[in-house]
């Protein structure tokens, strides 16, 4: 068999795969899909509507519009955090139903990926906080920052009020606010309803070319308020930024 298609994909972007039979006595052809990937379309080939949502599906090789070819389209889900690739086994049988030839065609699912970090606060409330985009060939959308805080011997949530620029003062610090911040997006100051030690975490959100949506790691940071806030009901984190990745060019579909 020769089989080729596309080898890296996003999430719900078309997969073509053209296998091609160089052996005579092959009678069918039998397609296993990994979990995530699901068959859309058959382009020379008449397939009852039911089998598109099967995960092993059996071709016969007489009904191959095209002789000893053929090219179907699929599309992945999103994969689990443990995995990279979607995967189609394909079978070719012959009459006896014996398996004369195998193969497995493997499919990289691209997702983008941003990683947050979070450094202590200072005497003065400045807490710095890294936005890192780790693949730099796909097309990423930052949507924002998702906070909240918890206090740190009750374990009950505490009330995070996220204050924003003014359009004027959004202006005057265009030089210290990176790039991927909007007036929407941009954070001037986090207010923490607290006089106790929390556990304050932060994580972004962002989708791909294609409107699928992502959102990073967790970043978690234990706060106390400064001494001289104890008694008031509420202290003041003044987030830093710092970004990386972001200004490199982008691909926003690989080719195979």
């Amino acid at each position: 068999m020769k089989i080729s298609g596309k080898e890296r994909a996003l999430v719900k972007e078309s997969i073509i795969l053209n296998i091609s039979l160089l052996k005579d006595g092959i009678a069918n052809v039998k397609l296993t899909l990994s979990e995530s990937l699901s068959l859309i379309s058959t382009y020379n080939y008449n397939l009852d509507r039911n089998f598109f949502s099967k995960k092993e599906i059996l071709f016969e090789v007489s009904n191959f519009k095209f002789e000893n070819n053929l090219a179907l389209g699929f599309i992945s889900e999103k994969l689990d955090n443990t995995k990279e690739y979607a995967s189609i086994k394909i079978e070719a049988l012959d009459f006896e139903k014996d398996v004369k030839e195998m193969s497995v065609f493997d499919i990289e699912i691209l997702k983008p990926e941003i990683h947050v970090e979070i450094t202590s606060m200072n005497k003065e409330g400045k807490m710095d906080i890294k936005l890192e985009k780790r693949n730099n060939e796909i097309t990423t959308y930052f949507e924002g920052l998702e906070i909240s805080a918890i206090d740190f011997q009750t374990k009950q949530k505490v009330k995070v009020n996220i204050v924003r620029f003014s359009e004027e003062e959004y202006v005057d610090n265009l030089d210290n606010i990176p790039i991927i911040f909007d007036i929407k997006t941009a954070i001037k100051e986090i207010v923490i309803f607290s006089n106790n030690k929390i556990e304050l975490t932060i994580h972004a959100c962002y989708h791909d070319l294609l409107g699928n949506d992502y959102e990073s790691n967790k970043a978690t940071i234990k706060l106390k308020p400064p001494k001289e806030s104890l008694e008031e009901e509420e202290f003041i984190a003044n987030p830093v930024f710092f970004t990386s990745g972001f200004e490199m060019p982008a691909i926003a579909m690989a080719s195979a």
